[in-house]
């Protein structure tokens, strides 16, 4: 017979962790079900949290003792204020995050949550009789019985990943899907979608020379996320992001290579997200434009890489490449890993 809970939650990741850790809070006996342990609140694609709108909802999440907002303020290298010359009401905070120490202060809070069980291991099937849930089967056969479940999958649910023309099974690059959970669901007569979202490429900061790009400082007039947090960190002791921007060199490639893209190549059917669209889909929609903004943002204090928010692709490795050599800063910068959708 297998364990049995109030709650089974699948996956660690933003939504997994806030469902589990108020499941437990609220006094029910809660699994967390996810394929790796360590991986527990990774950010997936940049290392930030808050922003227009976004900013909201993790103080509204912070609010109803939620984790987002305390783990974001003791993780955070740099606070801003977006639109700040604005009035109050379309003013956001937005704090970019140390990537590695964010995952670990968020587990490190899941983990020492009493009536709170994380088990490792892939979800293989849900368990049902008739319209009624009881459980799910992971990979190695074990099952677990819970009252309900709760699916956080985000990008793993038959997710795919699209560089160029070559695409494959992929929920995060080098993170297997949740393949057979998307068989189970699709036998329970569910209709599986699949949403577009994308990345970025990501840099070596040691290549970039910042004698060409604009530093952006930090803020310390700035409120913290979650209102248990006593402090913010200091002006002096935030890390700077810098800002450049894209060229019509950067335009002239990407339209020249548009086909070879996995989103104007016919790979992909659907639109990205509105408020975060590719160098593709900004460059095709917006040709009366010269140049648009592209911000370098730091993965962590340390960390000798780099996010170039703003160039989001899904172009060949070799083209994505060459495009950021158009960009002032990145002549000569190195690609750790291609962008993706």
């Amino acid at each position: 017979m297998g364990k049995s809970f109030d709650i089974i939650i699948v996956g660690g990741g933003h939504a997994g962790v806030e469902a589990s850790f108020v499941g437990a809070k609220l006094g029910m006996n809660v699994c967390l079900v996810t394929t790796c342990a360590d991986s527990i609140g990774r950010m997936s694609c940049n290392p930030a949290v808050g922003g227009l709108a976004k900013s909201r909802v993790v103080r509204e999440v912070d609010a109803m003792g939620g984790v987002i907002g305390i783990a974001a303020d003791r993780t955070a290298i740099q606070y801003r204020v977006l639109n700040r010359k604005k009035g109050p009401a379309v003013q956001a905070t937005r704090c970019q995050n140390d990537r590695k120490q964010y995952e670990k202060s968020v587990r490190d809070i899941i983990m020492n949550v009493e009536r709170l069980t994380v088990v490792e291991g892939s979800a293989y099937s849900i368990l049902s009789e008739g319209r009624k849930v009881f459980g799910i089967k992971l990979k190695s056969g074990e099952e677990l019985y819970a009252k309900a479940v709760i699916l956080a999958t985000g990008t793993f649910l038959g997710g795919k990943i699209f560089i160029g023309h070559d695409d494959f099974p992929g929920g995060r690059i080098d993170e297997a899907p949740q393949e057979e959970l998307t068989k189970s669901l699709r036998k329970l007569g569910l209709r599986i979608l699949r949403f577009k979202t994308g990345t970025p490429p990501r840099i070596k900061r040691s290549t970039v020379d910042f004698s060409r790009v604009t530093v952006q400082h930090g803020e310390d007039d700035v409120v913290p996320f979650s209102i248990d947090s006593e402090s913010m960190l200091p002006k002096d002791e935030q890390e700077p992001c810098f800002i450049t921007h894209t060229t019509p060199e950067t335009h002239k490639l990407v339209l020249e290579n548009i086909k070879l893209s996995a989103l104007y190549g016919g790979k992909i059917v659907g639109v990205g997200p509105r408020y975060c669209p590719s160098i593709e889909v900004k460059v095709k929609n917006f040709p009366h434009h010269p140049k648009h903004i592209v911000f370098l943002e730091p993965e962590g204090r340390g960390v000798d890489e780099m996010y170039p928010n703003g160039v989001s692709n899904s172009l060949p490795a070799e083209i994505q490449l060459a495009m950021l050599r158009t960009i002032p800063g990145l002549e000569n910068v190195e690609m750790t890993r291609p962008g993706y959708a």
